[in-house]
């Protein structure tokens, strides 16, 4: 984390040494065909989304952070894990994880082969698209209506030569007083003044 920390990390994203699968690279994990496994997927880096991917049997999406979902089949797309997200998932055959680096030379993607048979040789890992629609098991209905939109564009920009996130076309400064501290201290004709807590691209009500 300290480099992540570090306040002039010259504005590139941080890109980690290695794109693990259980700690490891490369991995073969034995299974027995015909079965159906509930497998728990968690992404535990610390700044890179994963997309996970299982090459020729299609699997099914049963929860997302600890949410039952609808079975949603995810067929032979893969499935977007941002950091410290968890899923739960049904079937598995070829695991691919990867994400995108800023780093020339750097290999994204890292293989996990499970094996069926010791003796026959390894595939060559694949390619997938995403699948990114899921439907609460509990079937509550959306909050409606909605009486406040919040649009969130997001990208790259220069400020004072440094290459930086931005939202909306700013980027976060540290504040001199946190937003909570600001909120809860000024006087209520303030309260819904975005204005008043800094720089950090505030969306008030």
């Amino acid at each position: 984390m300290p480099e992540i920390l570090c306040a002039s990390p010259g504005g590139i994203a941080p890109v980690s040494g290695a794109n693990l699968i259980n700690d490891r690279i490369n991995i073969q994990i034995s299974v027995e065909p015909g079965k159906t496994c509930l497998v728990r997927i968690i992404n535990v880096g610390k700044y890179a989304g994963q997309a996970v991917y299982f090459e020729d049997h299609p699997f099914t999406a049963v929860e997302v952070e600890g949410v039952w979902v609808n079975a949603s089949y995810i067929g032979d797309k893969s499935i977007r894990i941002t950091t410290g997200q968890r899923w739960k998932i049904r079937h598995l055959h070829h695991a691919r994880r990867q994400h995108d680096p800023r780093t020339p030379g750097y290999n994204p993607d890292q293989t996990a082969w499970l094996i069926y048979d010791m003796k026959k040789p390894l595939p060559p890992p694949p390619s997938s698209s995403t699948f990114s629609f899921l439907v609460p098991s509990d079937h509550a209905p959306l909050l409606k209506p909605v009486s406040h939109s919040i649009l969130i564009n997001t990208g790259w920009a220069y400020f004072n030569g440094v290459e930086r996130t931005i939202i909306n076309n700013s980027t976060y400064l540290t504040q001199l007083v946190l937003s909570l501290y600001t909120a809860t201290t000024t006087p209520a004709r303030y309260f819904f003044n975005p204005l008043i807590y800094g720089h950090v691209n505030p969306f008030v009500p």
